[in-house]
């Protein structure tokens, strides 16, 4: 569906979002067990507490360049260090979030926000939309945030953040269409401050919304998931990159002959 239109008004939106939901199947598709190969590549380490030391991001940089992770994510603040500390590990990404936790910051905030990150060797960013115009179904206004983003991040990966734990299902696939008519490279389900986090569900409908669009936009998972076993079920759910701050621990609890892939895996980076 690479022809859609994108809606120049509120009701335009609503139409297109209504359509697009009526279309959607009535079940999702379940993915294959990733290989541990493509586990350890599609987790973005993350540290987005404010709290955060230089010595916690030392020490998450490390962690990311043992196991060569898809991402470091995180603040503002933190993105200089991140780049220093990852200078022998190009292959691992320096994320930022933007907008970070509530999305409610102007576009220009969250344009200058991304510049700074980007100038100081983020190439991913991760921005929070501004939910309550969301679900006050202020469409265009949405659309034009992450649109700006998008032109201030062009050469960067953009993952539009959703808040799904506040969203209803109608308004988690709003989100999706948008963000992907927006050039949004994933979609991503919450920032991790809010509960409940995303279940399967809610990851296989952002996947079969997304697919519907049909611009090519990923999904990625977010919440506190700290087993190898929450990991895995996101990702046969549809996700294709899936945050967490226990990356690590993840990995160390494959069973032994996924970890012996997993070795073979590394020595092919």
């Amino acid at each position: 569906m690479t022809s859609i239109k994108t809606p120049n008004t509120n009701d335009e939106w609503a139409a297109l979002i209504s359509a697009m939901r009526d279309s959607l199947p009535s079940t999702y598709n379940v993915y294959h067990t990733p290989r541990p190969g493509i586990i350890y590549r599609s987790l973005d380490h993350t540290l987005v507490l404010d709290s955060a030391t230089e010595e916690d991001v030392d020490k998450l940089c490390a962690d990311a360049q043992f196991h060569r992770f898809a991402s470091v994510c995180v603040r503002p603040k933190h993105v200089r260090q991140a780049v220093r500390g990852l200078e022998k590990a190009q292959e691992v990404a320096v994320d930022c979030v933007v907008g970070h936790p509530d999305g409610k910051e102007d576009t220009e905030s969250k344009e200058n926000e991304a510049r700074v990150a980007l100038e100081q060797g983020a190439t991913e960013i991760d921005m929070v939309v501004n939910f309550s115009f969301l679900k006050q179904q202020r469409y265009t206004e949405v659309y034009a945030d992450i649109l700006e983003v998008r032109k201030v991040a062009a050469d960067a990966k953009l993952k539009v953040t959703l808040e799904t734990p506040v969203l209803t299902r109608d308004e988690v696939i709003a989100g999706c269409v948008i963000a992907s008519l927006a050039g949004a490279d994933f979609v991503k389900s919450c920032t991790g401050t809010k509960e409940p986090y995303p279940s399967t569900e809610t990851i296989g409908l952002m996947r079969a919304t997304v697919d519907a669009v049909g611009r090519g936009t990923k999904v990625k998972a977010s919440g506190d998931f700290k087993t190898s076993e929450e990991v895995i079920e996101m990702m046969k759910a549809g996700a294709d990159r899936v945050a967490s701050s226990s990356s690590g621990e993840v990995l160390e609890q494959l069973n032994s002959e996924e970890l012996h892939e997993q070795g073979a895996s590394h020595s092919m980076y």
